[in-house]
């Protein structure tokens, strides 16, 4: 029987924040973090999207002012002028002429179509605009140097393995963290991943976990077809080097694929049992690290 493990990493997501979340990972292997300054350089939106970010939302805020109050006074128009038509016109003449009331309300809806079009994109425009404004090369450039600042803060080598794992968001409700995710859904996140002195030491870049490789008991496979919120290797999804896994798009940025891996730990202080959960795609990176033995028939 399996046994009830959590996920190694979990964080909590801010429900109706503007921010993307700051993944806080709470588990008992953390052993070293970065200062906070140094973490929010790595973290933080862009500084001239922060500076038009209200510019945008005064600007929206007018444009859809201005256009509600025009789509209104275009329906109003198209219901009210065949009326007052259809009262001043002879009976003899609206008879005649009833097709003439339609045409008088398609005219008014016209502009009313027309007006709720041209909002819509005038408010693409402004936020296509600002994009355009942002310096993204060189806020990339500084995030990447003060992410490589904080591996050396933390002593981390330099031939590192990338691997991406699928961590649990949670939410707060009435005092109680709750899963905060969609079923089968991952928020699949990158980390460096390295083997010393006897313990499997992982780092986001903000904080470095070291797990004594005594704790870890073995791995198990779940073949499910599950969704990733991103693809993020260089190589295409749909590369030969991941044609085992069947990953394809299923969304705007979405990806859907099957098969990930539950590496069971087990802490040694506290007899928590954890669990690290790693796609199939990236998992045969994580075995050329260490001995990992299968406990898929205990199940």
């Amino acid at each position: 029987m399996t046994p009830i493990l959590k996920n190694l990493f979990t964080y909590l997501h801010e429900e109706g924040g503007n921010e993307i979340d700051v993944a806080v990972y709470e588990n008992p292997y953390e052993t070293n973090h970065v200062p906070d300054d140094l973490a929010a350089q790595m973290r933080i939106t862009p500084p001239d999207e922060q500076e038009t970010t209200s510019e945008q939302d005064a600007e929206r805020r007018a444009l859809r002012k201005k256009y509600t109050i025009l789509s209104l006074v275009c329906i109003g128009v198209a219901v009210a002028l065949p009326l007052v038509c259809h009262m001043m016109l002879p009976p003899a003449f609206s008879q005649a002429n009833g097709w003439l009331y339609l045409v008088l309300a398609l005219i008014p809806l016209g502009g009313y179509w027309y007006f709720t079009y041209k909002a819509r994109r005038q408010m693409g425009n402004i936020h296509i605009s600002d994009l355009e404004k942002i310096d993204f090369d060189a806020y990339a450039e500084r995030v990447d140097k003060a992410y490589k600042e904080a591996l050396t803060l933390m002593g981390v080598p330099d031939n590192t393995v990338t691997i991406e794992i699928l961590p649990y968001p949670y939410v707060m409700k009435k005092g109680k963290a709750v899963y905060g995710g969609r079923k089968n859904t991952f928020d699949n996140t990158p980390m460096e991943f390295f083997v010393k002195e006897g313990r499997l030491c992982i780092t986001d870049g903000e904080a470095l976990f070291e797990i004594p490789l005594s704790d870890v008991v073995g791995y198990r496979t779940y073949d499910v077809e599950y969704r990733i919120e991103f693809w993020l290797k260089e190589e295409a999804h749909d590369s030969e080097a991941y044609a085992d896994f069947n990953i394809r798009k299923s969304g705007l940025f979405e990806y859907k694929t099957h098969t990930y891996h539950g590496v069971e730990i087990q802490d040694g202080s506290t007899g928590q049992g954890y669990e690290m959960l790693v796609p199939g795609y990236d998992f045969e990176k994580l075995k050329s690290l260490m001995d990992l033995p299968c406990l898929d028939q205990e199940t």
